[in-house]
């Protein structure tokens, strides 16, 4: 192989290098961004679904499956907090512990959205359902 033709080779596998190693670095400064930038101060979270990540066992076409799971209680954070450790349904056959890039921060079922003060429920109810 001519000399020339072997530093143009050499020269191409540096700049491959130096490309592959910048995509690396730009994929983990998305992924760090996009996990830091979700606060799942509320306690809560919900299970983002979709055929190459998750998807629950009664689901055969994913066009016709949920996107979201309800909110699930999240137990604590699992490593460098990158994970959470959820309090998922036996049932389901998925591992406790997920990243965060597969959730989504959800409110307490026990808050309303809309902030309404409900009446306090009547001290006595008869057999016909009235107070």
């Amino acid at each position: 192989m001519p000399k020339a033709l072997e530093q143009l080779v050499q020269e191409r596998e540096a700049t491959r290098d130096i490309a592959a190693k910048g995509l690396q670095i730009t994929a983990e400064v998305i992924m760090n961004k996009a996990i830091q930038d979700r606060s799942f101060d509320s306690g809560w979270a919900r299970l983002r679904l979709s055929p190459k990540s998750y998807s629950l066992p009664s689901t055969r076409k994913f066009a016709l499956s949920p996107r979201y799971t309800r909110a699930f209680r999240i137990l604590e954070a699992v490593g460098k907090g990158n994970a959470l450790r959820m309090d998922l349904p036996a049932a389901w056959r998925i591992h406790q512990v997920i990243s965060k890039i597969h959730l989504d921060p959800a409110p307490s079922p026990d808050d309303d959205p809309y902030q309404r003060n409900l009446p306090p429920p009547p001290d006595h109810i008869d057999e016909q359902g009235m107070e």
